[in-house]
C-alpha cells in the first residue's frame, strides 16, 4: 500500500522539475511545499548511498534549496534514514496518511459549498492568504497544480463575499486525494471543515474513487480527531529529513 499511496501522492501534487536518478524521485517547485521540493526514495537503489546523498546536496544547491529527504517506513529506508542521521539531518513534519472506504459511503450535497474545475486566481490567493503565506508564491502554486494531468476540483465555502474554505481533491483512478484542507481561524470548529471535506469525497464519487486519501501532520489534534470520526484510518507515517545548513 505504502509504495501505491506515495506514487498517487507524487502524481496528484505537482511540481516544476523532476528529476529520476537510481530509483529516486527529485522534485523542484522553487522551494514552495517540502512535498514538492525533496527527495522521493521511491525504489531500491544500486548506487552506494553516500555517493547518491552527496549528489543531491550538489543538486539541491545548485537550485539555492537544502537538501530533503521524504522517508517512511519501509525497510529498505532505513540505511538511508540512519546515514542521514549521522550526517545531522533534522527530523521534521511527521505526517500520517490516511485511507477511507467510501464505495458505499452517501455525503449529503452541500448547497454553500462552491465546486469549481477550474483552478482561479481567486480561489488561489484565497489559499495563500489562509494559509498566511505571501501572494509571492501563486505563480509558482499555479503551475504546480496545472502540472497535474489527473481531474482535479477546488473546493470553496465562503460567508457572505468573504471566503472562510478552501479544499482541494484529485481524482486518480479509484482513489480522491483531499488537499489544502483550510478554514479561517474564526470559522473553525463549527463544522465547516466536515462539510467542505465531504463535499470533495462527493465529487470524487462521481468520478468513480472508491478509496479516499490524505495526509495530516501527526501534531494537528484537530484534524485528526476530524479524519478519525469521519471513519479515515493510518496507512503509514512518513517524516522529513532536512539538510542542517
Amino acid at each position: 500500500m505504502i509504495n501505491q499511496l506515495e506514487e498517487i501522492s507524487i502524481n496528484s501534487w505537482g511540481a516544476l522539475q523532476t528529476v529520476v536518478y537510481d530509483g529516486w524521485i527529485f522534485r523542484f517547485a522553487n522551494g514552495v511545499t517540502k512535498r514538492s521540493n525533496s527527495v522521493h526514495p521511491m525504489y531500491k537503489s544500486s548506487l552506494p548511498i553516500a555517493e547518491k546523498v552527496e549528489y543531491c546536496e550538489q543538486l539541491y544547491t545548485s537550485q539555492g534549496l537544502p537538501a530533503v529527504f521524504k522517508l517512511h517506513e519501509r525497510s529498505f529506508l532505513k540505511e538511508l534514514d540512519d546515514y542521514l542521521e549521522q550526517r545531522q539531518y533534522v527530523i521534521t513534519t511527521p505526517t500520517s496518511v490516511q485511507v477511507m472506504d467510501i464505495s458505499a459511503a452517501r455525503f449529503q450535497r452541500a448547497e454553500d459549498v462552491i465546486m469549481d474545475e477550474y483552478l482561479s486566481d481567486n480561489w488561489l490567493d484565497n489559499l495563500i492568504q489562509l494559509q498566511r503565506y505571501h501572494l509571492i508564491r501563486h505563480t509558482t502554486y499555479q503551475a504546480m497544480m496545472t502540472n497535474v494531468v489527473h481531474k482535479k476540483c477546488y473546493a470553496s465555502i465562503a460567508d457572505g463575499n468573504k471566503m472562510i474554505g478552501v479544499a482541494h481533491g484529485v481524482c486518480n483512478g479509484t482513489h480522491i486525494g483531499v488537499f489544502e484542507v483550510i478554514i479561517d481561524l474564526a470559522y473553525r470548529r463549527r463544522g465547516f471543515g466536515l462539510k467542505i471535506i465531504e463535499a470533495v469525497l462527493r465529487w470524487g464519487q462521481q468520478h468513480g474513487a472508491i478509496t479516499a486519501w490524505l495526509q495530516v501532520e501527526c501534531d494537528n489534534e484537530p484534524a485528526l480527531n476530524l479524519y478519525k470520526n469521519m471513519g479515515f484510518q493510518e496507512a503509514y507515517v512518513y517524516w522529513y529529513r532536512v539538510q542542517n545548513t
